[in-house]
């Protein structure tokens, strides 16, 4: 209640406000240094991509703020001038929407048209044609291309070289996996500050070479390959695109999968760690392992596995999310899943098998080619197109692998912050601190921010937060300012039939399990097929068991798109496919075409009220 009195307005009373949950969105971008423009336009499709998943406050604020950097010295190096003064990212609805008004004018002046369509996904589909058509401003492009191939670290053999020093220098892994806990208590607020400041740098610098290498260069590399394999393949093979993009060599994220697997298959065939491990949930399992000779040898093994992926296993890539390192039972429970399959096939067989099959697809697209005009000289373009190809995906695993572990440095720097928060009764909650900014946490160490404020921010955002990571809504596609301009919420209600898109082919029946954690994935039976929003490398066990993949988001690309194909099993994204599909449902899916259909019609009705 409030008074106006001599031209000014008196606060009377105040008491919180209930019925309405605000989360002070605004306050997540504190680290933005530009203007926020009420006309900007914004797209969920950056974070339905790369991003997914619930983003908490604080790891938005040091991501976003983090990539804005990165963004912002590739517009420098290119010379585009006009785009520095645009933000890129902006926080609403528990997650990261992106800026079209940076990506659209980019796409233009950095790619010749004929390769647009592989880089303007940002792009709404009803600016995508001009955005094609528009003539490339020829010197501005040689200008950018000279810029770019004069940087050590951005040419275009460099860049790929720069990331592979950071992911496999001894030096540069040790920065990326930081400080023990013992050390970080020893710090003082101000050099806890500086330090998880320094981790942010490290990510910052290995990234440099990335953003450009990903935006330009192997735009136009994968925009050419796909244009020579749809302009000569005439084949009958309806999955040649797939295939040729599948059976990586061996990379970080095979050689963590590998290891678990033969640490699986130690305890499947020893009577002594089976009965161990049946007769232990959870991180008792690895207590108990040192009361025998067996289970010691077993624990000196897995530390060493620890050693060198102990930051992975987490469900999504959020900071909140605790890793195999935090959190034992994150590994008992991927042990589980492998003993649960029957004589399963070794990921290396798998690796070969589907190897075989993407060199096959390789030869066969190489016999039409050979067909045409110029054809000896196109083949050794294709091979060309096709080494950078599979070169990229085998370094996008690994850059993956590096990335997280300066994450999950920065997520054991801020845990100890939200320790000293704690214990200085700032916050109730360990996990509150991550429902604040970078920067509203260290005030709030400092004593400078009112405890009832804090609260409400802690207690809105953590509920908007869960609702996106659960994906009980979806979020708005586009963003005009902070508004809405189309309705992302709607769901075919009762659709028995449904188009989504192949990522993985052949076609498969089962039972669905729609699961909007992985924390339920302690309930999948094998031959079931699998309905969640999408998979990072804590998911990577349940594709032993499954029989195929329906995800939300991230195309062909996606985590779980590709380990499907290492897996030979169907998988189909489909957006909203967790509030259409009904749980414990019959369906068919069709990784081929990417159809997905409910076979119990009875239940059909019952996706559309989730």
């Amino acid at each position: 209640m409030g008074g106006y009195v001599d031209g000014r307005f008196h606060l009377l009373q105040a008491r919180p406000i209930t019925g309405v949950d605000f989360t002070w969105d605004e306050g997540v971008d504190d680290w933005q240094t530009l203007p926020d423009d009420e006309d900007a336009l914004w797209t969920f499709k950056y974070s339905e991509q790369y991003w997914t998943g619930g983003i908490t406050p604080l790891f938005y604020s040091i991501r976003a703020r983090e990539s804005h950097r990165g963004i912002m010295d590739m517009s420098a190096l290119a010379g585009f001038r006009d785009l520095l003064e645009l933000r890129t990212y902006k926080y609403r609805f528990g997650t990261a929407y992106y800026s079209v008004d940076w990506d659209e004018p980019f796409q233009r002046y950095a790619l010749p048209r004929l390769f647009r369509p592989s880089g303007s996904f940002n792009v709404p589909e009803d600016m995508q044609a001009a955005t094609h058509a528009e003539p490339l401003d020829v010197k501005r492009w040689l200008r950018m291309m000279a810029s770019i191939n004069s940087s050590p670290t951005s040419s275009f053999y460099g860049w790929k070289k720069n990331a592979r020093k950071f992911i496999f220098t001894p030096e540069e892994v040790a920065k990326a996996n930081g400080l023990s806990e013992t050390d970080m208590r020893k710090l003082s607020d101000s050099a806890l500050y500086r330090y998880e400041r320094d981790l942010q740098e490290q990510a910052i610098k290995f990234m440099e070479s990335l953003w450009v290498g990903t935006h330009v260069q192997n735009l136009m590399i994968m925009g050419g390959f796909a244009q020579m394999v749809a302009r000569y393949y005439k084949g009958e093979n309806a999955l040649i695109g797939q295939e040729l993009m599948s059976g990586l060599p061996t990379n970080l994220q095979s050689q963590e999968s590998q290891e678990f697997f033969r640490l699986s298959e130690l305890i499947r065939h020893s009577p002594v760690l089976r009965q161990t491990f049946d007769g232990n949930q959870g991180a008792a399992f690895f207590t108990a392992l040192e009361d025998s000779e067996e289970g010691r040898a077993f624990l000196e093994r897995y530390t060493v596995f620890l050693t060198e992926h102990g930051h992975r296993g987490h469900a999504d890539r959020d900071i909140y999310f605790s890793r195999r390192a935090d959190d034992p039972s994150i590994d008992y429970e991927a042990f589980r899943m492998y003993l649960q399959a029957e004589n399963p096939t070794p990921p290396w067989e798998l690796e070969r098998t589907v190897i075989a099959k993407r060199e096959a697809a390789f030869d066969e697209v190489m016999a039409h080619i050979g067909k045409v005009r110029f054809g000896k000289v196109l083949q050794q373009l294709f091979t060309f197109l096709y080494d950078e190809v599979v070169d990229f995906l085998v370094l996008r695993e690994d850059w993956r692998h590096y990335i997280d572990r300066i994450t999950f440095a920065k997520r054991k720097a801020f845990l100890e912050v939200g320790r000293r928060a704690v214990e200085r009764g700032f916050l109730d909650e360990l996990d509150d601190c991550f429902f604040l900014s970078e920067n509203e946490l260290f005030s709030l160490i400092d004593g400078g921010q009112s405890d009832v404020l804090v609260k409400a921010k802690i207690a809105g955002r953590r509920k908007q937060f869960d609702r996106m990571n659960t994906r009980m809504v979806t979020p708005p596609m586009l963003l005009r300012g902070n508004d809405p301009i189309d309705d992302a919420d709607e769901v075919i209600e009762g659709a028995t039939q449904m188009a989504g898109i192949g990522t993985s082919g052949g076609v498969i029946e089962g039972i669905a399990r729609v699961m909007p954690s992985m924390s339920m994935i302690g309930d999948l039976n094998p031959g079931e097929i699998l309905v969640c929003n999408a998979t990072d490398p804590g998911w990577a066990p349940v594709f032993s068991i499954i029989g195929g993949l329906v995800i939300e988001t991230g195309g062909m690309l996606a985590h779980g798109s590709c380990l499907s194909r290492e897996h030979g099993i169907p998988a189909v994204q489909l957006v909203n496919g967790m509030r259409m599909i009904p749980e414990g449902a019959h369906i068919r899916i069709n990784g081929t075409s990417g159809s997905v259909e409910i076979l119990d019609e009875a239940l059909a009705a019952a996706g559309s009220a989730k």
